[in-house]
């Protein structure tokens, strides 16, 4: 029996809906461009709460609620918002889960120093592992496919994982340059373990079980590619700072510009990283541009 997916994850916006646009719409549009600022402005808070379903023969069906609140003030710095805060409780019947809330906001601290909050916990039954060395290694789809003579189980690329998560940010523009200096901090907490397969197994029809074999994860760690003292995950802090060069006109939704950042994450021994500790660069680049 061919693995079934039905997908349906409905994001919410600041606006909280999703218009279809006929070209008289998008002609009023064009001319509310003229509109001054007071006349398009938001002010005081703006809620947008959807559901959130999905369905995934494996995992099972998902269900919960995820909101965006969004505190404009008076709206004198409108398209900008006070501050933001998402968040997002879901579960699966099988046992995956997410708990999380952001929060955003360039007015909080003085000197306008940007910070960017997240809390997570999140609860994953049948999460992705395709080994190491990212699109250099190898996958093999007849482990997968039931139909295939070569079959294994359809999960012999997942394993189990619960995450917890905080990271806190901080931006700041330096001077009248399109730049900005970033810091933060971070600490995950993950506990990874093969794939419960009781729990998957548990109510299917005989014919839809999932087979009590090794996936890959489990050949990992008895091969010794994944260390024993890490097979059960563990812990880390990590520090960053940066660079942003920003020149976008539009931060949620730009038309035109460059978004480029230089971080440097550092998880030193001194932090409690005995383990764990190293120092990466990330370089990312974004340009944007109109079709």
């Amino acid at each position: 029996m061919k693995k079934r997916i039905l997908l349906l994850k409905v994001l919410a916006a600041s606006a909280c809906c999703l218009l279809v646009l006929s070209p008289v719409q998008l002609l009023a549009q064009a001319d509310s461009v003229n509109l001054t600022v007071a006349e398009q402005s938001k002010k005081g808070l703006n809620l947008g709460a959807l559901p959130a379903v999905a369905f995934d023969s494996d995992i099972g069906f998902q269900y919960g609620l995820l909101a965006n609140l969004f505190q404009y003030g008076d709206g004198t710095v409108y398209p900008d918002y006070r501050w933001s805060l998402y968040a997002e409780w879901s579960r699966t019947t099988k046992g995956s889960g997410i708990n999380q809330i952001f929060f955003d906001s360039k007015y909080l601290l003085p000197h306008q120093i940007r910070v960017t909050a997240d809390f997570s916990f999140l609860t994953e039954q049948a999460l992705d592992f395709y080994g190491f060395n990212g699109y250099e290694s190898i996958y093999n789809q007849s482990f997968t496919d039931e139909e295939d003579p070569g079959y294994i189980t359809r999960v012999f690329y997942r394993h189990e994982r619960k995450l917890a998560r905080i990271t806190l940010d901080f931006q700041q523009k330096i001077g009248d340059l399109p730049l900005r200096w970033a810091a933060g901090y971070g600490f995950f907490d993950s506990r990874i373990g093969t794939v419960n397969i009781d729990k998957l197994n548990k109510g299917r029809d005989e014919e839809d079980l999932l087979p009590e074999v090794e996936g890959l994860y489990d050949k990992y760690v008895r091969w010794g590619l994944i260390p024993a003292e890490e097979a059960d995950g563990g812990s880390h802090n990590f520090l960053k700072a940066g660079l942003v060069y920003d020149t976008r006109d539009n931060e949620p939704n730009p038309n035109r510009g460059i978004w480029s950042e230089m971080v440097i994450m550092t998880a030193p021994r001194f932090l409690g990283n005995s383990e764990t500790a190293y120092t990466k660069l990330a370089l990312t680049h974004r340009q944007y541009l109109t079709l």
